[in-house]
């Protein structure tokens, strides 16, 4: 009998640690949750503004894919609000809305809700045109998913302002592990996928990823020209991207681990800004590691024992008076600020008795709608069917991986797992950086003979000649993307594509230009390759002529 008890005792000791070390790695702090959500807002609302100005080109039936061609291209059974109507409006619309549930995720209004319709919105952005976008497109609508689940509105937000404090500081469920294991797959199985010689014997993949000039920054040319550097910085890339699941994932030594790597990781996205032009991948990834972020790091910012320095009075009879205040202090002066209700001392009850103002019924109306949402917890099912997600992503990714063979079960899914935007790869820069880009020409002819620059819009003939720095000579990296797929990725209907470009600049051009109408257009490629032995190649061109119909 003693021995069983020894032994149950054990047991117990080994399941405590076994669930402290877990919840020691899989636990998030709420103000990291938080953060995570202003981020990842802020990146959703620079992506709408990024795209907006060309929503008719990519996302209408009167752009460079009209719905009707999506059977070309077997994308036919993709599901995408933008695909319920092809008009410019209704596409700018929904941008719109994707921008306004952006905002409200930053606020922290309704966060989860508004996570929710930014994940539909985005998801349906991401189907609606395949050639365009960048990794961060691909993983915000995930990092959206897991977040709907968990209570990213728990601290800095109007709901935490206007609720009781809740005692937990950190969350610990299944949605915490799935957001936490989706952050480091980007680097686990990108690094996986980088198995040319470039990136693990010769470390010449930095040097190659510079030398694109489709989307190589003005720095990006002062850099490449130093090959002692970028070649210990194709090796420092490859194995950070290795070891980041390892030290992130660390049980022990945790948050010194945690601390020690972010910054490198961090480190290295702003890199990737500074020297190549490759969308918001940036700032969605930074959003991604935000979540590793230990309490320590937070509370060594907000010490305990600081006294409050500044004082907010508000109307005590007006609830919509203390939620501004609540919000403002907390915003600007967080622990520092005390709120106070001004009739609860004379000489400023006295002072705003005097001064109050005519709107006060109006804010009073807006105090009923303005309420903090309810506590929210994970039931039963929600976890199982959650576990599930999170285990075909982690299959999902490790059968895309050379060599491993994807199951029939898992390709069953695909479809469905597509819509949800759980299907994911991550092969940026693998297995090595393209060594080739390109550069459009369009050239259009107007019907009194006279050369002119369609795709600029100047009613002088377009240049042949490379630009200094041809990564921003078409003004945005959705272009940049869709001509680098025009030109060089896309294998299938390939003359469709270009048919259905040429369509869409004889009618932006004539929409532009009504007096001046285009009789032909010349779709030019200027294509670059960065050759093995440290040079470049410019020489190569395709051309094709459609006539204009409209």
């Amino acid at each position: 009998m003693i021995s069983m008890a020894r032994a149950a005792a054990r047991t117990r000791v080994f399941a405590g640690r076994t669930f402290r070390s877990f919840a020691q790695v899989f636990a998030i702090d709420l103000r990291s949750l938080a953060a995570f959500r202003v981020i990842l807002g802020a990146a959703l609302l620079l992506r709408v503004l990024e795209i907006l100005p060309n929503a008719a080109a990519f996302l209408s039936d009167e752009g460079v894919l009209p719905r009707g061609r999506f059977g070309q291209f077997d994308y036919a059974d993709r599901a995408s609000l933008y695909l319920l109507n092809g008009t410019p409006c209704f596409a700018i619309a929904l941008l719109w809305l994707e921008g306004a549930g952006a905002i409200c995720l930053i606020a922290g209004v309704r966060p989860r809700i508004s996570a929710a319709l930014c994940w539909v919105l985005h998801q349906s952005l991401v189907l609606r045109n395949p050639f365009i976008g960048s990794g961060g497109d691909v993983l915000a609508p995930l990092l959206l998913f897991w977040a709907m689940f968990l209570p990213i509105g728990a601290r800095f937000s109007t709901e935490a302002v206007l609720a009781e404090p809740s005692a937990p500081t950190r969350v610990l469920n299944v949605a915490t592990a799935g957001l936490l294991l989706q952050a480091s797959y980007v680097y686990f199985f990108g690094a996986m996928m980088k198995t040319s010689p470039e990136w693990a014997v010769d470390g010449s993949a930095v040097y190659l990823a510079l030398h694109n000039d489709a989307i190589a920054t003005p720095l990006a040319y002062v850099l490449r020209g130093y090959v002692s550097v970028t070649q210990p910085l194709s090796f420092f890339v490859l194995w950070l991207e290795i070891l980041t699941p390892i030290l992130l994932f660390a049980p022990v030594q945790t948050d010194r681990l945690r601390l020690m790597v972010l910054p490198l990781l961090i480190a290295m996205h702003l890199g990737f800004r500074l020297f190549l032009d490759i969308g918001l991948f940036w700032v969605v990834s930074i959003a991604s590691l935000v979540v590793f972020v230990p309490a320590r790091f937070w509370d060594a910012l907000h010490r305990p024992g600081r006294r409050a320095t500044v004082a907010i009075y508000y109307e005590g009879s007006c609830g919509f008076y203390r939620k501004v205040v609540l919000l403002l202090g907390n915003i600007l002066a967080g622990p520092t600020v005390s709120v106070l209700a001004a009739h609860d001392h004379g000489r400023m009850g006295a002072l705003l008795t005097r001064a109050r103002s005519w709107n006060r019924r109006f804010f009073a109306l807006l105090t009923a709608a303005w309420t903090p949402a309810r506590a929210y917890r994970l039931t039963p099912v929600a976890q199982v069917c959650l576990a599930w997600v999170l285990a075909f992503c982690l299959i999902w990714n490790f059968t895309g991986l050379r060599g491993v063979r994807r199951p029939q079960s898992l390709i069953a899914v695909a479809d469905v797992a597509g819509v949800f935007g759980l299907t994911q790869s991550w092969g940026m820069f693998a297995p090595r950086p393209h060594v080739d880009y390109v550069l459009p020409v369009i050239e259009g002819r107007l019907a009194d003979g006279s050369v002119v620059d369609v795709y600029h819009h100047h009613m002088a003939p377009p240049s042949y000649q490379w630009p200094a720095y041809p990564a921003g000579a078409l003004g945005s990296s959705d272009w940049t993307g869709y001509f680098d797929a025009l030109a060089l990725r896309l294998t299938r209907n390939r003359e469709a594509a270009l048919l259905d470009y040429a369509r869409y600049a004889c009618r932006d051009w004539t929409a532009q230009h009504p007096n001046f109408p285009l009789r032909e257009v010349r779709v030019t490629f200027l294509i670059g390759e960065t050759l093995s032995a440290y040079a470049s190649d410019r020489n190569a061109r395709e051309a094709h002529r459609f006539a204009c119909f409209v």
